[in-house]
């Protein structure tokens, strides 16, 4: 019924399939199971024995009050459809009539559940009297042989598809063939950390493989007992060390270490600071200010005006007297071109600085005539 399928595909819809027969096997018990394939004979068509319709199949099925979901139901069809002959109605049930004949499957289902999780998973081995296998006793039991050559080669025959992956199942049973002490230990867990992100069902045997002869590798019976600072790797830890690998085997380089482009450029540094160091212009450069800082200001001459005590008007000399420290200050700073003057000459000048110019130029004695004669001007035109 699956022609149109890839082989993978057949083998996962044929393992759920089965799986969900041995369920139902499980709870209809013997001698139910046996009623129950009697019915379905009873309901296939007289010329094909093994057809029956799709509706009588599922009809027979909910008379037994089984808990088939709707996707147990698209499993069923899917797996056992006859839409490859052009018949959409009715299913071929001759894998159910073999299923309860055929010791190898209840053999194989009962070693390994497929989509079970690994609480569930502990719980149907439990029920089912398995026995949890650690990695230490599993991989005790490869190192019994010498060579996998033959087990490696048998798994690449089973994978039809060549691409890397088979069923749960089908590597499990490839175990317990070549090694029999693994007959009836569940290899789940052991499993698990190496299945498809897509798929829980496949196991990528390639990666698989590595860790095995990784591991082999690193065993050695000469000191059976491991170093409490050198543990054994788990697979997990195996898992991600394979992923940062690349990581692992870069040298550890120092800060001080640089590349070669980094040290030329810093030895082009250094020429060119000392270049400018034994330059004249950078010497010359380097006297001027030292001259300059050398050099005193002359102080500023600070002569008065008496002409211009006519345009003070006396509520700004009774102002005077009441300023702040902090405009005093201000105006120290003026005179003194921001230096400090702790002579008391220079404190007194600056307590008469609301009478006197800032500077003494050619200027003020002319703009003092021009002021006068504009006020003069200024009032004539007020009193008109």
């Amino acid at each position: 019924g699956m022609g149109s399928y890839c082989s993978m595909h057949k083998k996962i819809v044929t393992d759920k399939t089965q799986r969900l027969l041995f369920r139902v096997q499980n709870k209809l018990g013997g001698e139910n199971w046996n009623i129950f394939l009697s019915d379905l004979k009873k309901g296939c068509d007289p010329v094909y024995q093994n057809q029956i319709k799709i509706t009588k199949f599922f009809k027979i099925l909910g008379q037994y009050n089984l808990d088939i979901t709707q996707t147990d139901k698209n499993e069923i069809i899917e797996c056992f459809h006859l839409k490859d002959e052009g018949n959409v109605k009715e299913i071929n049930v001759k894998p159910i009539f073999e299923f309860g004949k055929t010791k190898a499957i209840n053999k194989l289902y009962k070693s390994i559940n497929l989509e079970k999780r690994e609480d569930e998973e502990e719980l149907s081995i439990n029920q089912r009297k398995l026995m949890i296998i650690s990695e230490d006793d599993f991989f005790k039991i490869l190192r019994q042989k010498t060579s996998m050559v033959d087990f490696w080669k048998n798994i690449r025959k089973q994978d039809r598809d060549s691409n890397g992956f088979l069923t749960l199942s089908e590597l499990s049973s490839t175990f317990q063939s070549f090694y029999p002490k693994l007959e009836g230990k569940s290899l789940f867990k052991i499993f698990k950390p190496f299945t498809s992100i897509q798929n829980k069902q496949l196991v990528d045997y390639k990666k698989f493989k590595e860790y095995i002869e990784d591991r082999i590798m690193a065993y050695t019976p000469q000191s059976p007992v491991r170093s409490p600072y050198k543990p054994e790797m788990s697979r997990n830890n195996y898992i991600r060390e394979a992923q940062t690998m690349h990581q692992k085997n870069l040298p550890s380089l120092g800060r001080e270490v640089r590349s070669p482009s980094m040290l030329r450029m810093q030895q082009m540094k250094e020429e060119i600071l000392k270049a400018a160091d034994s330059s004249p212009l950078f010497k010359a450069s380097k006297n001027l200010s030292k001259v300059k800082n050398g050099v005193m200001s002359p102080k500023l001459e600070i002569k008065k005006r008496p002409a211009l005590d006519g345009l003070i008007s006396p509520r700004n000399k009774e102002g005077g007297a009441q300023r702040t420290s902090n405009h005093q200050r201000y105006k120290q700073n003026l005179i003194t071109g921001g230096k400090r003057v702790f002579s008391p000459d220079g404190i007194e000048s600056k307590s008469k600085m609301s009478q006197y110019s800032t500077f003494s130029t050619s200027f003020f004695p002319k703009s003092n005539d021009v002021l006068k004669l504009k006020l003069g001007y200024e009032w004539k035109n007020i009193f008109r």
